[in-house]
């Protein structure tokens, strides 16, 4: 891809979250691909007044949790992107995006108990919580970077310095 291509090519504004309870993780199961988990992330709409407000409004519609039982614990420093492979493109051919640029955020609910998929957008079969390192190795390879890059910018993880 020439570098004026690339300058046109457009990244889709996206916030994600890791959502903790105690010390583990939120996992989400993709309703529509069974055993494929992912993190609560979604696009930034113009309705939404910022980025949190799209969080919270994220988390209701996926997870079906009110923003009561939400505790923002941080937010990123700065934006990070990931490029789609181009299979993912080649499957998507109508995708205005080559990509996302997400804004993520460290969250804390109570427990699992604010959690109704019955009261959200049928995105999520099912959750549950497993250490950090079990969530984070299940992220598909092009997003896998972005991920550990926020775990490492609050401190969940150390970088390999060998």
């Amino acid at each position: 891809m020439s570098r004026d291509v690339e300058v046109n090519c457009k990244f889709r504004a996206n916030v994600a979250a890791l959502v903790r309870i105690g010390d583990l993780f939120l996992r989400c199961e993709r309703a529509q691909l069974n055993g494929v988990w992912q993190t609560v992330q979604g696009g930034i709409e113009d309705t939404d007044a910022s980025p949190r407000e799209a969080l919270l409004r994220e988390l209701k519609e996926e997870l079906g949790i009110e923003p009561s039982l939400v505790t923002v614990v941080a937010q990123s420093q700065f934006w990070r992107r990931y490029r789609f492979p181009a299979e993912v493109l080649a499957a998507h051919p109508n995708r205005h995006n080559i990509g996302q640029e997400q804004l993520w955020f460290l969250i804390e609910i109570p427990s699992l108990n604010g959690i109704d998929l019955s009261r959200s957008d049928g995105e999520f079969a099912r959750v549950e919580l497993v250490e950090l390192q079990t969530l984070v190795s299940q992220f598909v390879h092009w997003k896998l970077p972005v991920v550990k890059d926020f775990c490492y910018e609050m401190g969940l993880l150390v970088p390999f310095s060998g």
